[in-house]
């Protein structure tokens, strides 16, 4: 898991869920914008924040973060590879049919 954790994401912080009976964490990291071939030192390093107990996740009265809007983006083509996972329903030629 961790090797997977580096070769995805960085700066990866471990928090503590409050007030669970499963003693559950929080990974959070920044998502690599490529996959990254990681090293036994890196691997280590992320296999150690498990031995630690790790700080306490705090409610916040605002937000820390200004969120940007999402980039508006234009249809798929027809036809093209993305327009396949994104095409309704109704826009089949035959409709779905079980037989019994």
């Amino acid at each position: 898991m961790a090797a997977l954790l580096v070769a995805y994401y960085e700066d990866l912080v471990v928090l503590r869920y409050p007030d669970t009976e499963y003693g559950q964490v929080i990974v959070i990291g920044y998502r690599r914008q490529h996959y990254k071939n990681p090293s036994k030192e890196e691997i280590e390093a992320t296999q150690k924040l498990a031995k630690v107990e790790p700080l306490m996740l705090e409610a916040v009265s605002s937000p820390r973060y200004t969120l940007l809007p999402a980039e508006q983006k234009e249809p798929a083509a027809p036809g093209s590879d993305s327009a396949r996972w994104t095409t309704p329903l109704k826009n089949l030629q035959m409709p779905l049919s079980r037989k019994d």
